[in-house]
């Protein structure tokens, strides 16, 4: 990951040069469900707070504006700018259908790893109430079991404990299975290692799931900035290029990306409208 900071320019016998930093942008490597992303986190956080119509509004009223205003160019304002500039509001309206399906995705997958930790655990309790009877039966015939290696204590909703407890009490459960299946009318050891099974692939299939969900977001946040950091550009460049024409100036605010941060404050908190 390279950090914004300065270059130190070394002089020959050792020491540091006095010359001016150089500045360059922090870019960041993310790794949401294995998918590696290169993004400007410089431009992410920018985005991040920015309200989605509103940017995609501000962002196509000023390529608006570029076309009709041909001189901007005379001024500092670049083509590449402009393509660069209709990408991303083309790009923050398809992302966000795109993150709208993973985020719905992960919704399913959630509830999916929940049933199986329902799963998990009704099958943990359902042992454990007849464990007692069968252990019995099991010392009769002179299996004996420590009753520690099945831990009778609050397994908790975390998939790795869970994980762990199963795999680990699977090999005892086992070499008492004849005395635990009438009670239950499975196979335990087999039945454990199927829930097990279950459970790890369900909980492999949410975190792909938040990854992409993470993916998107952080692209999108990505582009937000992006854009508003070209509204702000050209509103520089309009100051120049019009200088005296308020009118056309004031075309080049950012009027419709803050009449939707209110709008949005507003929702959040009815006492600000």
């Amino acid at each position: 990951m390279v950090g914004q900071g300065k270059a130190v320019i070394p002089r020959e016998k050792g020491g540091f040069s006095a010359q001016p930093p150089v500045l360059y942008r922090v870019r960041r490597c993310i790794q949401p469900g294995g998918i590696a992303m290169t993004l400007d986190a410089e431009l992410v956080a920018k985005g991040k707070g920015e309200p989605l119509e509103g940017v995609k509004a501000q962002g196509r009223e000023h390529l608006t504006l570029i076309d009709k205003h041909p001189e901007l160019k005379d001024f500092g304002w670049e083509d590449a700018g402009t393509t660069q500039l209709a990408k991303d509001v083309e790009f923050i309206s398809t992302t966000e259908a795109a993150r709208s399906e993973a985020s719905d995705s992960s919704a399913i997958d959630t509830l999916t790893q929940e049933a199986r930790i329902d799963d998990s655990k009704k099958l943990v309790r359902s042992i454990r109430n007849v464990l007692p009877a069968a252990l019995r039966k099991a010392k009769k015939d002179g299996v004996v079991i420590d009753k520690k290696l099945l831990a009778s204590g609050r397994l908790g909703r975390v998939v790795p404990a869970i994980v762990s407890y199963l795999t680990t009490v699977e090999p005892t459960v086992k070499r008492i299975d004849k005395y635990l299946q009438p009670y239950l009318k499975v196979v335990p050891s087999t039945r454990i290692n199927e829930v097990r099974k279950a459970l790890e692939a369900a909980d492999t299939k949410q975190e792909a799931s938040l990854g992409a969900t993470t993916e998107y977001t952080a692209k999108l946040n990505e582009a937000k900035g992006r854009v508003v950091e070209a509204i702000e550009e050209l509103n520089g460049i309009a100051k120049n290029a019009f200088d005296g024409n308020a009118a056309v100036i004031g075309k080049f605010s950012k009027d419709l990306l803050l009449r939707a941060r209110r709008e949005r404050a507003a929702k959040e908190d009815p006492t600000k409208k």
